[in-house]
């Protein structure tokens, strides 16, 4: 049923927020969403295919945030604040789940990417940061850029939660992005 489902989901989505994940077992699951190891195997063949699943989830509502966000920088006519917004929605977002990424990474993948990089690249395009034709590109390029380096420096220890390294990270990042549009 959804309600079991539902259950499992919730406990894994509390180990991943704990911290804890690799620790957390499939008979763990089972106890916790009071159902049958029966009820886990018919909706999941394994941990890891649980952890795609969580993952999928992850990179579909990073990936409507940052529609959002591309929207709302196209309105303001602002593409040094769409930078800013993607690199914290992708810093929140890595920092929230870091034993999932460890469990199961990359995230370099997002939901709806095709619709994604569309997006970006007609905000770019009309706002003139870049030329039409090399739009798409750039566009997948930033995007690729923000989430696999963000993604890599929470792994690697290299950005926490604490502020001045998110600070210092961010401004790097964004720095690097809007010379790469700049360059072009």
């Amino acid at each position: 049923s959804r309600a079991t489902l539902d259950r499992i989901i919730k406990v894994a989505m509390r180990a991943i927020e704990a911290d804890r994940l690799d620790a957390l077992t499939i008979p763990d699951i089972v106890q916790q969403a009071e159902c049958s190891t029966g009820a886990f195997y018919g909706r999941f063949e394994s941990k890891s295919d649980l952890m795609a699943m969580l993952l999928a989830r992850d990179a579909e509502a990073l990936s409507e945030a940052m529609a959002g966000a591309t929207a709302n920088a196209m309105r303001a006519r602002d593409v040094r604040g769409w930078i800013e917004s993607l690199i914290a929605l992708s810093l929140d977002q890595a920092l929230s789940r870091q034993s999932l990424l460890r469990a199961h990474p990359p995230l370099d993948r997002l939901a709806h990417r095709e619709r994604l990089v569309s997006l970006c690249a007609d905000m770019l395009a009309r706002l003139g940061a870049s030329r039409e034709a090399q739009a798409p590109l750039r566009a997948e390029f930033i995007l690729t850029m923000i989430t696999g380096l963000t993604r890599d420096a929470v792994l690697a220890g290299t950005v926490t939660a604490d502020a001045d390294a998110r600070k210092l990270f961010s401004s790097e990042l964004e720095r690097a992005a809007v010379w790469y549009l700049a360059a072009g």
